[in-house]
């Protein structure tokens, strides 16, 4: 069996923070009396600012239920929701000097609660599409485009989160006499991103005089977010043959820089914000093992493969979201934490590469990831290689 191609579409959108860092709804709960000196009478935030300022015991604690009702935790997990390692499973080199590749991926995550980040279910799609060339008996290189898209929902109404993201990926694969090979890649991605954050309250105001009542405040902050991503990364894969099973190594060490653009929220009844640049890097190191083996139909060569992987994140510390409400003219900055990721987990992947007559290829596989505290997440990718 010839080695394998490993197209790799490294995620890296891992946010970070301490398991004692302060909740972003306890961090704002302390600076309503900061942020308010700057709004202006007349407007919505000033109208907010007075409701919270003067509102009585009842109303959860002061100004303690108008923070929460902001689900500033979700802003502190957009970084990490929705994002995931997208990684082509192997194809067999076919015979062509250029073949044409192509994939899709469906996957599904779910993340409970913390102290700083907020519970959400997301679902993630992809397309990547490429062409290869095989420079030499030894040499591969080509340029695959992707996009990917992820829906996320956040528990309990507090928001939602579309991210989009198109890019592209350049990569190069040496092997020596198919006991060994060495592959790397470098890609840029383009991010969009479409926000909405729940701010809602209940409060009570003039607490036990005759003109008592209770103000109820639900609205929508939206915002539309751009940013960018750089790639890249090198893996080590090595060959070895037992009887009918081959057994392949493989460590690995992927990089990824992701900038998010400053950006401001609207609507939210008063209480959008405004955020300034957000930039963080995941520094991944990979190391496991790979075995598949072959079967002969009459149609072709069909290949049962899994692989094991243990993952350890060396980067993606805590971060701190600095912003500050839209209507404040003071630009008082509150600084929300984020939450470190999980640094040890494991992703498991089992699945099939059939090699069909005139040179095609397809594969299906199925990957999982367990010992992560923080993420459950499963992913199932099937495509197919046609040689040009």
């Amino acid at each position: 069996m010839q080695m394998a191609i490993a197209i790799l579409v490294a995620a890296g959108l891992l946010a970070a923070s301490s398991a004692e860092a302060q909740a972003p709804a306890d961090e704002l709960d302390q600076n309503w009396i900061n942020v308010c000196p700057g709004a202006v009478p007349g407007t919505p935030f000033y109208e907010r600012c007075q409701e919270i300022l003067n509102a009585g015991p009842g109303s959860g604690g002061r100004r303690s239920a108008a923070a929460s009702g902001n689900n500033l935790e979700t802003i502190s997990a957009q970084g990490r929701a929705g994002s995931g390692s997208a990684e082509a499973p192997r194809f067999e080199l076919s015979e062509g000097r250029f073949n044409f590749f192509a994939s899709v991926q469906s996957g599904f995550q779910e993340r409970p609660a913390s102290d700083t980040e907020s519970a959400y279910d997301a679902m993630v799609q992809g397309l990547l599409v490429g062409v290869d060339y095989l420079a030499s008996p030894s040499v591969t290189t080509g340029i695959g485009f992707s996009y990917q898209s992820s829906g996320v929902d956040f528990e309990a109404g507090a928001g939602d989160l579309r991210k989009d993201r198109i890019g592209a990926l350049g990569f190069w694969n040496w092997s020596a006499a198919k006991a060994v090979s060495f592959e790397s890649y470098v890609g840029y991605d383009r991010l969009s991103h479409d926000v909405e954050r729940t701010t809602q309250y209940v409060i009570t105001l003039n607490q036990g005089q005759p003109t008592q009542e209770s103000r109820q405040i639900f609205g929508v902050a939206r915002a539309n977010v751009s940013g960018h991503q750089l790639q890249a990364g090198g893996a080590l894969t090595g060959d070895l043959r037992v009887r009918l099973l081959t057994l392949a190594p493989r460590a690995a060490l992927e990089y990824c820089g992701t900038t998010l653009e400053p950006y401001a929220e609207s609507d939210g009844l008063g209480l959008a914000m405004a955020f300034d640049e957000q930039k963080f890097h995941s520094l991944v190191s990979r190391a496991g093992v790979f075995a598949s083996t072959a079967l002969s139909p009459a149609w072709g060569v069909l290949s049962p493969q899994v692989r094991a992987e243990y993952v350890h994140q060396h980067g993606s510390d805590e971060r701190r979201i600095r912003t500050r409400f839209v209507q404040d003219t003071n630009g008082y900055r509150i600084a929300l934490r984020t939450e470190a990721p999980d640094r040890d987990f494991w992703m498991l992947s089992a699945g099939a590469v059939a090699v069909l007559p005139g040179g095609f290829s397809a594969f299906l596989d199925f990957q999982r990831l367990l010992g992560n505290d923080q993420m459950s997440e499963q992913t199932l990718s099937t495509g197919l290689r046609a040689r040009l």
